[in-house]
Formats: structure tokens, C-alpha cells, sequence
């Protein structure tokens, strides 16, 4: 039958290739308001966050280059100084 082909292609695979049994997998649960406290099941997408950590990224670039590392008068608009 096919479904003993596939058992004996299956057994022929390096363990990490194999089918995972199934008292690893967790049940499933209806938690109820719970939910919101677990860890996602699927990958979601990222979007968005690559430019504002790249504009992060760069103000502190920005910022060592030019304020903490240059000259005096860079740091003036820092001090506290009473009128």
C-alpha cells in the first residue's frame, strides 16, 4: 500500500528529518481571555521597525560622532544653565 511506502521512507530518514511524535505536540486548550497572555503560533511579520531602528541607529551615530566626541561648543545646547 502507499501509506507502508511512506512509513518505510519515513523510517529511512535521519531522526531530526522525521515526523515529531505527537506527545511533543501540545493540546490544544481553549483558554478564553488567557490567550492574550500566550506566545503566538505562527511567525508574524515584521513591518515597519527596520527604518525606525535605522533612525535610532543613526541618531546615536549622530550623536557620539558630532556631540560627545566633538567640540565644547556641540555640547552647550546640553548644559543646564540658569538665566
Amino acid at each position: 500500500d502507499d501509506s507502508d511506502i511512506s512509513d518505510l521512507e519515513e523510517e529511512q530518514l535521519p531522526p531530526w528529518r522525521q515526523l515529531k511524535p505527537w506527545r511533543w505536540q501540545p493540546p490544544e486548550e481553549d483558554l478564553g481571555w488567557l490567550k492574550m497572555f500566550q506566545v503566538p503560533k505562527v511567525q508574524v511579520d515584521e513591518a515597519g521597525r527596520s527604518y525606525i531602528i535605522g533612525l535610532y541607529a543613526t541618531g546615536i551615530c549622530v550623536f557620539f560622532t558630532f556631540v560627545w566626541w566633538g567640540p565644547p561648543s556641540a555640547r552647550s545646547i546640553f548644559s543646564a544653565r540658569s538665566a
